[in-house]
């Protein structure tokens, strides 16, 4: 569980430390005093990545050359990232120099519910893909290396397929990428087999009014991989890419047989995606892994109720640190009066 958590030359924030944190910590403020650039660099630090932005420049203030965030995870466990404008990185791991952003996932899987969240279900299968792939990381360590060897193995294909004039040509690459894919894909399918039973129960938690189907799709057309990619190209050579493979998998999420977002409505919508989440948390925690939730701006899209629902589920729930942030304080705490709720204010960049 983190503990603290130093910030530096993170958008507005010049300097700021989060001390005393709880195993649920609310920050308030107004809009654009620096609430979602706390969660934003409590990403930073867990992962070494921004949620809301692939171009880290964006991030840094305009008068610094890097952005820097440092924390305690637990007594013995220190953290550190240093990222520049090129995007190269520093990391210190109980005062140790890394060389992966990586490693630092490993301390606290983390998770973040925010406005464009919905984006998951609304956009095509990146999202899902990564959705998934988050959770093989953590359970399937050698996940990661066998997708590297896949990226390279697909650049070296599309390469050679703008060059040959027919597929027995990529049969010797085929053979060898085929390799990697079946590796990929039992650890997906196996990852998917179990998690599949939490998206299911807090589907309908969240969601019962709705019969929700879950289904992973591979991106391949076959079983027969070999007959896949022969198949595929005259339509490969065409495009000048390969059209199948683990890059095109997808998390088909539908109601009666229509994609679940063309169903619901906005806030069902966010509460479907709430339940994703917490069905990954959930999973997570029964592996006993610790996880960290990122709940930006609680009443986008969420009435007083669902706002009841998602909090009694989360403050509560072992092995689960929230951060939230919102406006004002939300009725439910006040009304509850919980205990495990660590309080911030943010205005202009500074804690209050």
């Amino acid at each position: 569980m983190l503990q603290s958590v130093q910030v530096f030359n993170l958008r507005n924030i010049e300097r700021l430390t989060l001390s005393n944190l709880q195993k649920n910590n609310l920050i308030t403020g107004d809009n654009g005093a620096g609430k979602t650039s706390i969660l934003e660099a409590i990403h930073i630090l867990v992962t070494g990545k921004s949620f809301r932005t692939n171009q880290i420049a964006r991030v840094i203030q305009d008068t610094a050359q890097e952005v820097v965030v440092s924390g305690l995870v637990s007594p013995d466990t220190k953290l550190g990232v240093a990222r520049n404008r090129k995007a190269d990185f520093r990391i210190r791991i109980n005062d140790n120099n890394e060389n992966k952003l990586s490693n630092l996932a490993t301390y606290m899987p983390i998770r973040h519910i925010t406005p464009d969240s919905f984006l998951m279900l609304t956009t095509g299968s990146k999202l899902r893909r990564q959705y998934l792939d988050f959770s093989v990381f953590h359970v399937k360590h050698e996940f990661a290396i066998h997708w590297k060897t896949y990226q390279r193995q697909l650049k070296q294909r599309n390469a050679l397929l703008k060059q040959s004039s027919s597929y027995s040509e990529l049969i010797p690459w085929d053979e060898q990428m085929i390799i990697t894919i079946e590796k990929i894909n039992r650890m997906r399918e196996n990852v998917f087999a179990e998690i599949i039973t939490y998206l299911q129960s807090n589907q309908l938690t969240f969601l019962p009014q709705y019969e929700v189907q879950y289904s992973l799709k591979t991106g391949l057309s076959s079983d027969d991989l070999k007959q896949a990619y022969e198949d595929s190209y005259v339509a490969d050579k065409r495009y000048g890419y390969s059209t199948l493979g683990p890059h095109k998998a997808d998390i088909e999420v539908t109601i009666a047989g229509h994609e679940a977002h063309t169903i619901v409505s906005r806030g069902e919508l966010k509460m479907l995606i709430v339940s994703m989440v917490l069905a990954q948390t959930d999973w997570l925690n029964d592996k006993q892994m610790d996880c960290c939730l990122l709940i930006d701006d609680l009443t986008s899209e969420l009435d007083s109720d669902k706002q009841r629902q998602l909090l009694n589920k989360v403050l509560d729930k072992a092995g689960l640190q929230t951060f939230i942030s919102s406006i004002n304080i939300p009725d439910y705490f006040t009304k509850t009066n919980k205990t495990n709720v660590a309080m911030f204010h943010v205005e202009h960049g500074k804690l209050l």
